[in-house]
């Protein structure tokens, strides 16, 4: 292929790879995606489907996990996995997940 041919399909393809790249999992959700997969529909049953769930609610859940108000089985995993999350970083998780 000629180098103007390879410029022309990567101006073609840059959109996509943006698109792309705007929906990927933030840094922060990286430990959620191992159970609640890539985009928030697990593949195990009966670990809770993130997928579409409003932001409001993901945000209190994930902050009562941090902070152990939420107790017992799978609680104690999330604690695990949240107690280092920030404020923001949870919101930015919930928001991600919300819009999936």
């Amino acid at each position: 292929m000629s180098i103007s041919r390879l410029s022309l399909a990567a101006l073609l393809l840059m959109p996509f790879a943006a698109q792309a790249q705007d929906n990927a999992v933030p840094k922060q959700a990286s430990g959620c995606v191992s159970c609640h997969s890539a985009d928030g529909n697990p593949l195990v049953e009966g670990v809770p489907i993130l997928s579409g769930q409003r932001s409001d609610y993901l945000e209190a859940a994930l902050k009562a996990y941090r902070e152990g108000r939420r107790t017992g089985g799978p609680a104690d995993v999330m604690r695990f996995y949240t107690k280092e999350l920030s404020d923001e970083d949870i919101k930015e998780i919930s928001e991600w997940f919300a819009q999936n």
